[in-house]
């Protein structure tokens, strides 16, 4: 999104604007193991095991475990190398929201821009047609009647209606229900990145109404559930409240906090794989320093909360 879109897009000031967020290196990982091995490759190694990682096997089994590094050791470099080409990838070349490895994914989701000195540095980068983005940036454009433009997911390069009630995906680039939303105008967040990103996604997410930090890790707490209903307006016992939620990440079962925070990076210590894990690190700094000033923003944000509602506090 545009990290101005807060500022210039009439839109966001008539929704509530949630978003969630997950530590860099787990989300790339978990973004791994969930769609960047290829059934072959797993098959291949693995055998028919649904779940890559088993967990009742990774300290009991030494050749399991051994398997496992090999693996992730060949693997995980592959997947951050050729994620964004060949002719036979299941994706946009050119989209960053596809299931597979992009370097600095959430920094380049809340930084990107469609205008002024960060759209000048874009374009001397990369070829982009500047017409549509100029066209469609809210200063330039009424969006009085929504164009029900669906987002980010792709099957055969190709959009699909993910508001259809059909059992049958209709591959469309117009979403049936209508699922426009604010800054879904034409923004640039391909190409370098510095410290003004780091700054432009900050100023981003201070523009929403709930930052909900570390996304599986944290969103089944009671106070994380009874703000984000407060927030919403709703009791904070209905029946869809995060903490009444089914557990989330079940393919690989988290068994105390500790994992729920930790477990990839845990995982590669484990397994002796400290230079893939700084491999990722390095690629990822910038996106690790915004995350880690995005959970300052969470934690203030409760702080404020708690000491409005009293939570907390024994009457």
């Amino acid at each position: 999104m545009d990290w101005q879109c807060s500022a210039v897009d009439p839109r966001w000031q008539e929704s509530l604007n949630i978003i969630v967020l997950r530590h860099p290196i787990e989300r790339h990982l978990s973004e791994f193991f969930f769609s960047g091995v290829t059934p072959a490759t797993k098959n291949k190694i693995f055998g028919k095991n649904r779940r890559i990682i088993q967990k009742d096997q990774l300290f009991l089994n030494k050749t399991y475990t051994n398997i496992l590094a090999r693996f992730i050791y060949e693997e995980v470099p592959r997947w951050m190398e050729y994620s964004k080409i060949g002719r036979k990838r299941k994706y946009k070349a050119t989209t960053m929201f596809a299931r597979w490895y992009q370097d600095n994914f959430q920094l380049r989701a809340l930084a990107g821009c469609s205008s002024g000195q960060c759209l000048m540095t874009k374009v001397t980068e990369q070829s982009i047609e500047l017409r549509s983005i100029h066209d469609l940036h809210p200063l330039n454009h009424s969006y009085i009647t929504p164009s029900a433009t669906c987002t980010h997911f792709f099957r055969e390069n190709s959009v699909y209606d993910v508001c259809s009630t059909s059992r049958k995906r209709k591959i469309t680039d117009q979403c049936s229900t209508g699922c426009d939303v604010p800054c879904s105008y034409p923004t640039i967040a391909e190409g370098s990145l510095d410290k003004r990103d780091v700054r432009h996604a900050i100023k981003s997410l201070q523009a929403f109404d709930v930052v909900l930090v570390l996304l599986m890790e944290h969103l089944l707490d009671d106070d994380q559930s009874a703000f984000l209903n407060d927030v919403m307006g709703v009791p904070r016992d209905v029946h869809f409240a995060l903490n009444n939620a089914r557990k989330m990440n079940a393919n690989v079962f988290k068994s105390n906090k500790r994992e729920v925070t930790h477990f990839y990076r845990d995982l590669f210590t484990k397994l002796n794989l400290q230079s893939v894990l700084l491999r990722l690190e390095e690629e990822n700094k910038l996106e690790i320093e915004f995350f880690n000033r995005a959970v300052d923003v969470h934690n203030q944000q409760m702080k404020l909360w708690k000491e409005e509602t009293g939570w907390g506090k024994i009457e």
